[in-house]
């Protein structure tokens, strides 16, 4: 499969994604950033990036032919729909750690150490950048660990 085509997958998922997120209220009713802020944000970033990912693909086949493993690209996927479900069922923290973590594991090999405190430093910018500095509404889950939004 082609990188074009890979690429493709992405763009059509982050169209997707953005979708999903247009759904949920941008602001709360008291005027803070609402549940539906940090999808949109990502989406819009996740449609530009994949666009321009495809534009510099296709522009880059027609120098060469190359065959891509879809493996990869497959693993993201899942590991994304495994963490919309872990923000849905545990809230933000634990999923976001782990999302991240297991990127880094696999495509960053080697690197334990590194990988675990870059997963750490990624979970903990999150949470300040959105729960306290934007004052987003985080999601809690159906079930919190520890009292962790």
């Amino acid at each position: 499969m082609s990188k074009s085509v890979t690429a493709s997958i992405f763009l059509v998922y982050s169209v997707a994604f953005l979708a999903v997120g247009l759904r949920y209220p941008m602001l709360t009713d008291g005027g803070q950033f609402g549940p539906g802020f940090f999808p949109r944000v990502t989406g819009v970033v996740l449609v530009g990036l994949c666009a321009w990912n495809l534009y510099r693909e296709r522009g880059a086949e027609r120098k060469r032919a190359e065959r891509v493993d879809v493996r990869d690209a497959l693993l993201i996927l899942v590991l994304l729909a495994g963490y919309v479900v872990g923000m849905y069922l545990v809230g933000m923290t634990i999923p976001t750690l782990v999302f991240a973590l297991l990127l880094l594991l696999r495509f960053n090999r080697g690197r334990l150490v590194a990988n675990l405190a870059f997963a750490a430093a990624l979970t903990a910018s999150v949470y300040l950048a959105f729960g306290v500095w934007f004052d987003a509404a985080l999601p809690v889950g159906l079930f919190t660990v520890a009292g962790l939004p």
